[in-house]
């Protein structure tokens, strides 16, 4: 098994692609994500989480609440289906998601330190 599962021109990667751990089993906060900026939640300090978004979406990260991504200035392009790992800065921040061309949702899930 190869870990990717093609549905449409995008391939998805499965839990076979060899993470060591079935996040599909994990608690994970859903932000739904349109065409209008969608400010999302405070991300703590020193966390890794990860992200995995249903649709092709663009993700921007800023120390306030009022942080706002757009399709032409953006921190991070999101593909539908390609899980993120990321580590929130020394100090906690907020992220914002809009679409690139449907509305979908972004998954966070926060990982336990090992």
């Amino acid at each position: 098994m190869t870990g990717v599962v093609r549905h449409g021109s995008v391939p998805e990667i499965s839990v076979a692609w060899g993470f060591p751990h079935d996040f599909a089993n994990e608690v994970a906060v859903k932000k739904a994500f349109t065409g209008t900026a969608a400010t999302g939640l405070l991300l703590e300090a020193d966390t890794m989480y990860l992200l995995q978004a249903s649709e092709d979406c663009f993700v921007k990260f800023g120390s306030a609440n009022t942080v706002a991504a757009t399709t032409s200035s953006f921190h991070l392009p999101m593909f539908r289906g390609v899980p993120y790992l990321l580590t929130a800065p020394g100090a906690a921040c907020y992220f914002s998601v809009v679409q690139d061309t449907a509305a979908g949702n972004l998954y966070l899930t926060k990982l336990e330190s090992i």
